[in-house]
C-alpha cells in the first residue's frame, strides 16, 4: 500500500494463494482524487463469486464528483453523482456491467475524540445494468438503494445508528443468502430465489478514546466498539421476514502509518439468535482508503458506492 504526501494518489495490492485449488489470488486498486471528484481503477485475479461458486477475473472503473456542496459554521450537506464500468470473466464467460447512482448527504462537524461522527444522515440509489451472453435476460437490471441517519446520545459521543440498505431485481432472481448478508458476510438468509430483499442494522457505537501507542511502521490513535442487531425482508420469497435476527459485536482500530495513511481495522463476532450459530470475522480496513462507505462486514462492494466529499 502506497500513498502520495499529498493525498492525491494512493495505491494498495494484495496478493494470496489458494492451497485446496493451487491459484494465485491477487487484488489491484488505484485511487486518485484531483479535488473535484474521485476515479478508482480496480482488479481482482481468481475472486470467488459466492452466488456460483466459481472464480472469476473483473477489471473496475468508478468515477464520482460532487454537484452540489454547502458548507456551515457546525455542519455541512451535499449531492454526489457518480458512474461505473465493470468487465468480468468468470467459467469462460464475458460479461460487463454499467452504474449510476447519486446520494445526498448531511453531517454535522464533529471533534477528533467523536470516533463514529456526530449526528449525520444521508440517502442514495441507483441502477445497475448487467450484459452476459448466456443470461435469459438481456441485459438483467438491478436497482439499489441505501439509507442511513445517527444522533449522539449522552456521553462521551456516543452514537445510536440505523442503516437501511435494499436492491431489487426488475427481470431476474438471486438467492436470498448470496447478497446484503450480515456484517461478517456468512451465508446466512434464505437459500431460494428472491425478486428483492431490504436490510436493516441498528448500531450502538461508542468510542473508547485517543491513543499515542507506538507500534511497528506507525501507531494506534484511536478505538471504539460497537454493538449492532440487523435483519432482512424479502420480496418473492414464501416468508416475507427472514425469520431470524443477528446480533453481534466488534472493535475497531485506527492505525497510522507514518503519517502517511491511516487504517481502521475491524473485529467482530455475529450470532444468529433462532438458528443457534455464531461467525467471527476481521476486516483489516484497507477498502477504506478507496470507497466511502463505513459498513465493514457487508457484502455491498459487489455494487460501487460513491465518495463524499467534505
Amino acid at each position: 500500500m502506497m500513498q502520495s504526501i499529498l493525498g492525491k494518489h494512493a495505491f494498495q495490492a494484495a496478493a494470496g494463494w489458494n492451497i485446496s485449488e493451487a491459484l494465485p489470488l491477487a487484488e489491484l486498486q488505484y485511487m486518485h482524487y484531483p479535488g473535484w471528484g474521485s476515479l478508482l481503477l480496480s482488479g481482482r485475479v481468481n475472486a470467488l463469486n459466492s452466488s456460483t461458486e466459481q472464480r472469476y477475473h473483473r477489471a473496475t472503473a468508478v468515477f464520482s464528483a460532487p454537484i452540489w456542496h454547502r458548507r456551515q459554521l457546525d455542519s455541512s450537506e451535499q449531492v454526489t453523482a457518480g458512474a461505473s464500468l465493470s468487465m468480468s470473466l468468470e467459467d469462460s464467460q464475458f460479461s460487463w456491467s454499467t452504474a449510476g447512482e447519486a446520494k445526498y448527504s448531511w453531517s454535522r462537524h464533529a471533534p477528533r475524540a467523536a470516533y463514529y461522527g456526530d449526528a449525520s444522515w444521508s440517502i442514495g440509489g441507483g441502477t445497475q445494468l448487467t450484459f452476459s451472453p448466456d443470461s435469459d435476460t438481456f441485459p438483467e437490471v438491478l436497482t439499489f438503494a441505501q439509507t442511513g441517519f445517527q444522533v449522539p446520545l449522552p456521553g462521551a459521543h456516543h452514537i445510536l445508528r440505523t442503516d437501511f440498505s435494499g436492491r431489487a431485481f426488475m427481470n431476474y432472481e438471486r438467492e436470498g443468502d448470496t447478497f446484503l448478508l450480515p456484517r461478517g458476510n456468512p451465508s446466512w438468509g434464505k437459500p431460494e430465489e428472491v425478486t428483492g430483499k431490504l436490510r436493516a442494522t441498528i448500531l450502538y457505537r461508542l468510542p473508547f478514546g485517543l491513543f499515542d501507542l507506538p507500534i511497528p511502521f506507525g501507531g494506534i490513535t484511536a478505538a471504539g466498539g460497537t454493538v449492532f442487531a440487523q435483519s432482512a425482508w424479502y420480496t418473492g420469497a414464501e416468508h416475507f421476514w427472514e425469520q431470524d435476527v443477528y446480533a453481534g459485536a466488534e472493535v475497531s482500530l485506527d492505525i497510522s502509518l507514518r503519517g502517511l495513511a491511516t487504517l481502521r481495522p475491524t473485529a467482530g463476532v455475529n450470532f444468529r439468535l433462532f438458528e443457534k450459530d455464531f461467525s467471527f470475522y476481521f476486516d483489516i480496513g484497507l477498502s477504506s482508503l478507496f470507497v466511502g462507505g463505513e459498513d465493514q462486514g457487508t457484502d455491498d462492494k459487489e455494487l460501487f458506492y460513491i465518495k463524499s466529499f467534505d
